[in-house]
Formats: C-alpha cells, sequence, structure tokens
C-alpha cells in the first residue's frame, strides 16, 4: 500500500515513555521522571539520514541526486564518523586479485565512493591507490587520505548536491506512527528539534534509529570492542622496514608506486608479538597486536590503527571509561614506539583519535541475514545492490574463509529491517555472522550500502511507497546507472 500523506504539524507533542532506570553508582532517586514535550518541527524532507560517517555521506548523496529532499544529521562537529576514529584507509575498492593469475583486476565499490577517492585526489588529500606487496591474499589494492582534508571533501560533495548537513546533531528518538517510520527527533545547542521524512535511513553505526523504532536488534556481548588510532610525523619509514624485516614483524607491506618506481611506504603491519618490548604488554595496555601504519606521504605515519579494549558499546559509562582508558593507551603506544622501534627515534605525536571507533554494537534482524556460507559460496543473488570481495577475518581464522579474488553479493533484503516501516539500514549493523561482519564492516562495504540504502530511500519517497514495496530490478537499474558494479 502507498503511504498516507498526512498534514505536518509544527510541533511534535508527546510524553516520555517509561523505561527501565540505567543502573549507576549513584543512588537513583527517582526511577521515572514523567513529563510533557512540545518539540518544534525543523522541515519536512524526502529522506532523512541518521549518522554522517562512512556510509551516511554516500547514502546521502545517492538519495540527493536521485531527486529526493535530504537531511544528514550528524552527531560530531565534523563528517566523517569511525573514519576519523577508528578507520585508516578505504578497503575493498578491488577484488583480491595478485595471487590468483586466472583472477582479472576488478575494482568493485565504484559510483560515489570512487568519486569521492577521485576528489579526494583532486584535492591532494590522497595520493591515490597504492599495492600491496606482503599479505598478497589479504589486499591488493588500497586508498588512504589526509584526515584534516576528508571532511571538508565530504562536506563540499553534499553541499554541491543540496544534500542540508545539521552537524553537532544528537538523534534522540523516533516520530512513529503505528509500526511506520514518520520522522527523528534530535537535539542539537539550540534546543530540540523534530523533522518529518518519507523515508529515514539508519547509518548510525549501532542501530539508533532502528533500536529506538521497535526493529528487533541483538547485541553480542563477547563481540563488542572499540579502538582508537594515532599519528606520528617524522618517522623514518624504510629504517623501520628494515627492522621489522629483520625481526620477522612485517604483516602488511604496500607502496605508492610511481611508474614501476616504489615511491614511498603506504602501508605497514607491525607485528608487535615478535618485539621484546611489546610482547607482554600487549594486552594490558589494550595495544593492537598488529598496528597498522599508513602513510598519505613520505615521512609520516597518517594514520596507526593502535588500541582497542572489549566494552559494552551501548552504554554511556562504558563508552566513557574505555574513552579514557584508550587515549592513555594511544600515549602509551607513541611513548614505546619512540623508545624501541628503530625508524622512530625522532617521531612525535601528530593527533589522537577525537572520538572511539566502535565495533559490533547493535545488529538489526534485516528480511535477510548475509551467512558464512554466502560469501564462501560467492553468491550474487538476484536483488545484489552491491558486491564485496575483501575478508578480514582470515587473519585469526584461517585460510578457509578467504575469498580468493572473487565478490559476493549484499541483497537488498538485507538492509530492510523487520517489523518496521519506511526505514532503511547500512553500514556495520546488518549482519549477525562475525566471519561475514569483518567482511562487510570494512569502508568498502559500508559506502557500497550507503550508496544503494540512498538510493532506494529516494525511488521509494518519489514512488510513494514502502522501502520494502520497491522492485529490486529498478533500484539495480538506478545504481547502475550512477556507475555501480553489480558483479
Amino acid at each position: 500500500m502507498e503511504q498516507s500523506q498526512q498534514a505536518i504539524p509544527e510541533v511534535v507533542e508527546r510524553e516520555t515513555r517509561e523505561c527501565p532506570p540505567r543502573q549507576t553508582e549513584k543512588t537513583l532517586l527517582e526511577q521515572v521522571v514523567e513529563e510533557r514535550q512540545q518539540t518544534p518541527v525543523y522541515g519536512s524532507y524526502d529522506v532523512i539520514v541518521v549518522g554522517g560517517g562512512t556510509a551516511g555521506v554516500v547514502a546521502a548523496l545517492s538519495a540527493a541526486r536521485n531527486g529526493a529532499s535530504t537531511l544528514l544529521l550528524e552527531k560530531h562537529s565534523f563528517l566523517g564518523g569511525s573514519l576519523l576514529a577508528g578507520a585508516i584507509c578505504f578497503m575493498g575498492f578491488f577484488n583480491i586479485y595478485k595471487p590468483y593469475p586466472d583472477r582479472p583486476e576488478v575494482q568493485l565499490v565504484r559510483g560515489i565512493p570512487d568519486e569521492i577517492v577521485r576528489r579526494l585526489i583532486q584535492e591532494g588529500a590522497s595520493a591515490g591507490f597504492y599495492e600491496e606487496f606482503a599479505a598478497l591474499d589479504y589486499d591488493s589494492k588500497c586508498v588512504s587520505w589526509d584526515r584534516d582534508k576528508l571532511p571538508v571533501v565530504l562536506r563540499d560533495l553534499l553541499r554541491e548536491s543540496g544534500v542540508h548537513v545539521i552537524m553537532g546533531a544528537e538523534f534522540q528518538d523516533v516520530i512513529m506512527t503505528g509500526q511506520a517510520v514518520r520522522g527523528v527527533i534530535w537535539e542539537d545547542h539550540a534546543g530540540r528539534h523534530a523533522a518529518y521524512g518519507k523515508v529515514t535511513v539508519d547509518t548510525s553505526g549501532i542501530a539508533e534509529v532502528a533500536y529506538q523504532a521497535g526493529a528487533p536488534c541483538r547485541i553480542f556481548p563477547e563481540r563488542q570492542t572499540g579502538g582508537m588510532s594515532l599519528g606520528m610525523a617524522h618517522v623514518d619509514t624504510e629504517r623501520l622496514r628494515e627492522y621489522a624485516q629483520s625481526k620477522e614483524a612485517v604483516r602488511l607491506l604496500s607502496y605508492k608506486m610511481d611508474g614501476d618506481q616504489k615511491a614511498f611506504i603506504a602501508r605497514l603491519t607491525l607485528d608487535l608479538r615478535k618485539l621484546d618490548a611489546f610482547r607482554e604488554r600487549i594486552e594490558s595496555l589494550h595495544f593492537m597486536d598488529s598496528p597498522c601504519m599508513i602513510a598519505n606521504e613520505k615521512g609520516s605515519f597518517n594514520m596507526i590503527n593502535a588500541v582497542t579494549m572489549r566494552f559494552d558499546t551501548t552504554d554511556p559509562d562504558e563508552r566513557t571509561k574505555a574513552r579514557i582508558t584508550l587515549t592513555q593507551s594511544c600515549l602509551k603506544l607513541a611513548d614505546m614506539l619512540q623508545k624501541h622501534v628503530p625508524g622512530f627515534e625522532h617521531a612525535v605525536l601528530d593527533w589522537i583519535s577525537p572520538e572511539i571507533g566502535i565495533r559490533f554494537g547493535r545488529v538489526v534482524d534485516c528480511v535477510y541475514d548475509i551467512t558464512r556460507d554466502d560469501v564462501d559460496h560467492l553468491r550474487v543473488p538476484d536483488d545484489t545492490v552491491g558486491v564485496y570481495g575483501v575478508q578480514d577475518a582470515y587473519l585469526s581464522l584461517g585460510t578457509d574463509c578467504r575469498i580468493e579474488g572473487g565478490w559476493y553479493g549484499i541483497p537488498y533484503r538485507a538492509l530492510i529491517p523487520q517489523k518496521v516501516e519506511n526505514l532503511l539500514v547500512a553500514g556495520e549493523m546488518v549482519t549477525s555472522d562475525w566471519v561475514v561482519w569483518m567482511s562487510i564492516r570494512l569502508t568498502g562495504g559500508c559506502m557500497l550500502m550507503g550508496q544503494a540504502a540512498g538510493t532506494a530511500a529516494a525511488l521509494a519517497a518519489r514512488k510513494n511507497i514502502l522501502p520494502r514495496q520497491l522492485a529490486p530490478e529498478e533500484l539495480r537499474e538506478a545504481l547502475l546507472a550512477m556507475g555501480a558494479f553489480l558483479g
């Protein structure tokens, strides 16, 4: 059935819902606060995207370029989300072709994500794609970027496409009619606001919108972690490489190529388990056992995927404690690198993540849950909206989960939550299988899903139908028109 056309009120009036109190160290004087609120309506849009990170920016661009009036809400004062918190590069744009002579080199992630890469190169914010020379069966090509220029490039692209962006907007709640999402409520420095939207896309990373809307969600405590990165300048990367190779401590080694010549080291993963000064302290100091170091220029590591720990990523108190602990761990890692690792003698700490990069928060039960069997057998279903071919799990699980130069399809059904209408999800909350998640949550996979969700939202809004009623063939045709590759 078509979506109902109801008049948009000037205010949203509602009573605060009762909910069990969150346990804290302080004694709770009252169990429930009762209040009645009137929230001014900011506006009405075809598509609302909540979360301006990896998937959200692409979703908003896709929606706007398909003719939808689009609002993007981002809680930080910058765009990029986990790209600036815990991520280090764009992975998975190409299949893993290097170790497999019968596999052609294929760029899997195209369309708007590829446009972002090209814009970064144009603006001097990226050295472009670089080649892997060590773990050939892990990755073939990757691309990094300048972390200060990335948010600027994303902002410019959104402005040029007509997306209305509000930063510093903390999502609070959804506006519901029955099981259908009609809009969202957020708070910023000017107060509390509401906006109505025909379709909402949740790219929050921890399924904030889906959870508040009543979509079935799951949490896997044993898998919930968060990490932080840092950057260091004045690193002698070649001296580091020589030392690391002498200790057999190199896991990844990539070079930015200038023709047939190696211009500079673009990525080096250092296995701390092979270094005496670190081996016994990795766990207690929350170090990544193999921090991946990314260089966008010679002589610096613009990003080092540094520290990680397990905590309840949906609990504000736990997140605050983790933020403090991981910041201290970043400082300690930088100090130990300077003191114990050749190549870092004259290095200086350049920056530390402004936020924690969350891994495996809430998972939304969608119409379809991508399985490991789908990935292992490289299935590309009829409603595929993007294909992907990188697997981050084999480093810890063994060779039986490598994709070996092929790719699998991400079906549209995997982006549609159960039991809730007018809502799509994209990013790292679309599969409950950890092995699949270790592939699909990488930047290329999140961008693919964002492009598909934003496009689907725009088409559904234009046709005034529910997203689940949208014909996959129509969505695939629109994605192909935007330059996507569907296998």
